[in-house]
């Protein structure tokens, strides 16, 4: 893959690699004809490479996401024809298990999580009947807390009803693990289990991101 990675650098296009998901990222400036033939002549110089190591594009598994601009940004001009039918641009496109839509509101993320997580709470407490609350507490933090931090530094600034909404799913786990009625308040359940408010846990990733950013940690 080194080759792949010199070939994007040397047409300014940024490259992300995990495992067999390879991204490139093109930051889009105000001379759009420059942007353009770096995307154009880089993908061109791909497709080559391609070709001759015997390796062809999944036009399936290709997505191009736009954002900050409208998709209108983008036309088949973009896309050499080595690479096959240009892809028309998405809408939203995952991004190692996090949803990232083109206008970043991070909505189908929310809602993709708030669906996984009252899903796993609904198959949870058919069985917590017997398990111990320390168990309870184990369990729900390992298949439902993950999920709700997983990325969260992403959720800064996105509107207050996606917040509460995942706030409910962190209510709903503490009334779970420590069998609370739902009408119940629960602040004060969150400080028993020594859990922050889903809030103050993004500002608290996001700190920790900048903390490790500027002490190169």
């Amino acid at each position: 893959m080194a080759p792949l990675a010199q070939l994007a650098r040397q047409h300014n296009l940024s490259i992300l690699s995990y495992a067999d998901d390879t991204q490139l990222i093109l930051s889009l400036t105000k001379d759009p004809y420059t942007t353009k033939a770096n995307l154009h002549e880089g993908l061109k110089s791909i497709a080559e490479w391609m070709r001759n190591s015997r390796l062809k594009l999944n036009s399936d598994k290709t997505e191009v996401l736009i954002l900050g601009r409208s998709p209108s940004a983008w036309d088949d001009t973009w896309w050499p024809t080595a690479l096959g039918p240009p892809p028309t641009p998405a809408n939203h496109a995952r991004n190692l298990g996090f949803i990232l839509d083109s206008t970043l509101t991070m909505s189908k993320q929310v809602n993709a999580v708030s669906s996984s997580c009252f899903n796993t709470l609904c198959m949870l407490r058919r069985i917590y009947e017997w398990i111990l609350t320390e168990t309870r507490n184990t369990v729900t933090q390992a298949l439902v807390s993950s999920r709700l931090d997983y990325g969260n530094a992403h959720y800064t600034g996105i509107p207050a009803k996606d917040i509460q909404r995942l706030q409910r799913i962190q209510n709903a786990s503490a009334r779970l693990i420590l069998d609370i009625p739902r009408r119940c308040h629960i602040s004060h359940h969150l400080k028993d289990l020594h859990w922050r408010p889903v809030d103050k846990r993004i500002t608290f990733k996001l700190l920790t991101h900048a903390h490790k950013a500027l002490h190169n940690a």
